[in-house]
């Protein structure tokens, strides 16, 4: 009952049907257990354990949030299928070597199972450990472009400019495998290929979410041109489409006024890096009312909710009829996210 009741408020927001705004918190334990990617990646077993331990309190007191364990192969599953080689870091993490020394022709690719016996394996475990109470999520994928680049260097931008239309041809055979891999892994769970859940954060979006970092080194013209065909193969097998990219040191505020004029391809948007981050120091974009947007402020920020409200982000668009938010805040104690949460609540009673 409560999931069916977060998915339809997550909804709700994601199509602007509500002024309120879901506050996600994420609350501390006192002794965390940190495991590497790497780590997670080879024993479902302590991944699980880890998952769970972390997420205690938030079990105790979820908030506006699902609650999820997400299975962990991060960029490496669909580079290994075109043949790239996973490299394990001394830190644990998991980073892919490049393996395109030219830019491949797309109709001439050999695509093989490269880890996707391993990642069955290990999300069937997972699937097999998870309490009935807590979601399963698939890895995250990331947008073709951020694979592209992975598999062929940061040379893929000088083929976007040399050889636009075979670029755009390994764009989109990356997308179909992508899209394929997904749809799979989400059989193995019985899942609706046209949700997901977030792990970080426990949202609820149609379709999926990928990971869109590189967006942030392209041009106007050049999302239009590439980052956005790509991307509408998605929308138009899985219902929708959340991108998140991480906005700094980069320049990025032209990324969203980009996206927004395409709102039947992205839903949201989201970062790690605050609602700032979106936009450049003219705030283009800062009004846009097509695409939602995730981001997390600081506790201090959220407990003075009258004064966050105030805030251009906030009153000058509206949410209800317009785009929708979500706030993501991290907490140090059980006892800090109930005041949050209590004090939230209290708001928006008394003024929506």
């Amino acid at each position: 009952m409560r999931t069916k009741k977060i998915k339809q408020l997550h909804y709700d927001v994601l199509d602007g049907k509500t002024d309120y705004v879901p506050l996600i918190i994420n609350t501390a334990v006192a002794e965390p257990i940190n495991l590497t990617p790497y780590e997670s990646m080879q024993s479902p077993e302590k991944h699980m354990q880890a998952a769970l331990h972390n997420r205690v309190n938030d079990i105790e007191f979820p908030t506006d949030r699902e609650i999820v364990v997400e299975s962990n192969f991060l960029e490496a599953l669909i580079p290994s299928m075109f043949g790239a080689q996973m490299h394990i870091s001394p830190g644990g993490w998991i980073a892919v070597k490049p393996c395109f020394e030219e830019l491949p022709d797309a109709d001439e690719l050999q695509i093989g199972k490269g880890l996707l016996d391993e990642a069955k394996l290990h999300l069937l475990k997972l699937k097999e450990l998870c309490p009935e109470n807590i979601r399963l999520a698939i890895t995250r994928f990331m947008a073709p472009l951020d694979y592209a680049v992975v598999m062929r260097g940061g040379d893929f931008y000088m083929d976007l400019l040399l050889e636009p239309e075979k670029s755009m041809r390994f764009l989109n055979k990356i997308a179909e495998i992508t899209i394929e891999t997904l749809c799979y892994m989400k059989n193995l769970l019985d899942e609706d290929i046209h949700e997901q859940v977030t792990a970080a954060r426990g949202l609820y979006t149609r379709g999926t979410r990928l990971t869109g970092d590189a967006v942030v080194n392209l041009s106007p013209k050049d999302i239009e041109q590439f980052l956005i065909p790509s991307c509408r193969l998605f929308r138009k097998t899985l219902s929708g489409l959340m991108l998140h990219y991480c906005c700094l040191p980069a320049p990025s505020g032209h990324v969203l006024p980009t996206l927004a004029k395409f709102p039947d391809v992205i839903d949201a948007v989201d970062n790690w890096q605050g609602v700032g981050a979106f936009f450049n120091k003219d705030c283009e974009g800062l009004l846009q009312d097509k695409v939602a947007m995730c981001f997390d402020i600081s506790y201090d920020e959220a407990f003075d909710v009258d004064k966050l409200m105030e805030k251009p982000i906030f009153k000058d668009v509206p949410r209800k009829g317009g785009r929708g938010l979500f706030v993501g805040v991290n907490s140090p104690n059980l006892e800090a996210s109930k005041r949050l949460y209590c004090k939230w609540q209290d708001y928006f009673e008394k003024h929506f």
